[in-house]
């Protein structure tokens, strides 16, 4: 093995191996006494002195040169790189289609106790069944708002037993005579009364249109979602076809509502609760089943004394909904 030393001298650093002559004859730019040195040194060496001068020698003389080959580059320290924030959509807006059959009943109020009453005898529970749509959003938070237009057709069987005082106005003349000869003559009305009990029997047909505003909250577990949701709404409700009490001569009658210019419509505010139950088909298409209870809050068309009925309802509403940017 071939020993490679470096001796420093002057600007030049020069290697020898084995032969120290010959390496000391490579430095030609070296001063003299460099040279004796190194000459010195080589004789320590060749006589195998290995006193701690002739190590001082070599330490100050000589280096050992490691190759640069042998050398372990330096490595980076890692640095760990901050997480990006992830800002996603903040609401999700999603578009839904309701269908729902509803309990429905109706309690009248007014002024005039016999006629409500009357009115209040001929309601029968009846089922509604309801179409509309909901457009809507919902926050991170699973805070939402939605609003819709929801259309409800039902129809129902009118009973009522009439039962009024009928009137009879009938002109009688009457003529004076005196041996034939007309003295006066002059006529007068004659009245007469009768009792009346007809009863009355047809098929109520009306319709509901419903204008929701509506807040929610949900929460999800997996594909499961459940929530509540609660609102208000305008309600425009119209009878098509039927029979409805009026106050006549003689007492309460039931009238064609198609032939008699009765109000046939009525628009009021409503509020409804309901517990929302979804289950995600799909990313953005979920179907959702709500328990809902609805009531009449007050009527806003009503004029004077004019008696007007509050519905209350409670039913079940499916929604088929799809969200167009589903939050994260």
């Amino acid at each position: 093995m071939d020993l490679v030393l470096t001796a420093t001298g002057g600007d030049q650093d020069v290697k020898f191996v084995n032969d120290p002559v010959s390496s000391l004859n490579a430095m030609p730019a070296a001063s003299e006494r460099e040279r004796a040195s190194i000459a010195m040194l080589n004789a320590d060496l060749m006589e195998g002195n290995t006193s701690s001068a002739s190590e001082d020698a070599v330490a100050k003389f000589l280096q050992v040169r490691h190759s640069e080959l042998l050398q372990t580059p330096a490595l980076a320290t890692p640095v760990a790189l901050s997480t990006m924030d992830f800002f996603g959509p903040q609401r999700a807006w999603w578009l839904a289609a309701t269908v729902g059959q509803f309990r429905e009943s109706r309690t009248w109020h007014g002024s005039d106790a016999v006629l409500v009453e009357g009115l209040q005898s001929t309601e029968l529970t009846h089922f509604p069944v309801g179409l509309g749509v909901l457009v809507g959003f919902e926050n991170r938070s699973g805070w939402g708002m939605a609003v819709g237009l929801e259309y409800n057709a039902g129809r129902y069987t009118y009973r009522h037993l009439d039962q009024f005082v009928q009137r009879t106005d009938s002109l009688v003349p009457f003529v004076v005579t005196f041996n034939s000869d007309v003295i006066e003559s002059y006529s007068d009305t004659l009245s007469t009364f009768t009792d009346q009990r007809r009863p009355v029997a047809t098929e109520n047909r009306y319709t509901t249109v419903r204008i929701p505003v509506e807040a929610s909250w949900h929460t999800g577990w997996r594909r499961w979602h459940v929530g509540a949701r609660a609102g208000l709404a305008l309600e425009i409700n119209t009878q098509l076809a039927g029979a409805t009490l009026v106050e006549a001569t003689g007492g309460t009658q039931s009238v064609d509502v198609s032939s008699t210019p009765v109000a046939r419509t009525s628009t009021m505010l409503g509020g409804s609760l309901a517990a929302d139950l979804g289950y995600g088909l799909t990313e953005r298409i979920g179907i959702w089943v709500s328990p809902t209870y609805a009531s009449g809050l007050r009527s806003l068309s009503v004029k004077g004394d004019a008696s007007y009925a509050i519905p209350e309802r409670i039913g079940l509403r499916f929604r088929l909904a799809y969200t167009f940017c589903p939050r994260p």
